[in-house]
C-alpha cells in the first residue's frame, strides 16, 4: 500500500513539475525474510546525477530508501535515508536525512 502511495504521489509531482521522471521504472520494492520491505529510489551513494533519480525542474535530485516492517495491519518504520542534492551553487550543497536500524 506504502509503496503504490508512493509511486502516485511521486508521479502525480512529476507531472505537475513537468519533468521527465518514469517513476514505475525508478521506484523499486524488495521484500526479504522478518517480513521486511524495501523502497528505494535511486542511488544507494550520491556520485553524481543519474538517470536512477528522480529529477526536478530547478535542478535538484532526489534518491532515497525506506524499509517497512508489516505488523498486521499495517507497517512501522524500520530505517529509512533521503538525500536531495540541491541545484549547483546552493548551500548547501544536499540536505540528507538517515534513520538506520543499526549503528555504523
Amino acid at each position: 500500500m506504502v509503496f503504490i502511495r508512493l509511486r502516485d504521489y511521486l508521479g502525480n509531482q512529476a507531472q505537475e513539475l513537468r519533468t521527465y521522471n518514469n517513476v514505475y521504472a525508478l521506484l523499486k520494492i524488495a521484500t526479504s525474510p522478518g517480513d521486511l520491505a524495501s523502497i528505494t529510489l535511486g542511488p544507494l551513494i550520491e556520485k553524481g546525477p543519474t538517470a536512477e533519480h528522480f529529477h526536478f525542474d530547478s535542478g535538484a535530485r532526489l534518491s532515497f530508501s525506506i524499509t517497512l516492517r508489516d505488523s498486521g495491519g499495517g507497517s512501522s518504520l524500520v530505517a529509512f535515508r533521503f538525500h536531495m542534492q540541491l541545484p549547483h551553487g546552493s548551500s548547501p550543497e544536499f540536505l540528507r536525512f538517515d534513520l538506520n536500524s543499526q549503528h555504523h
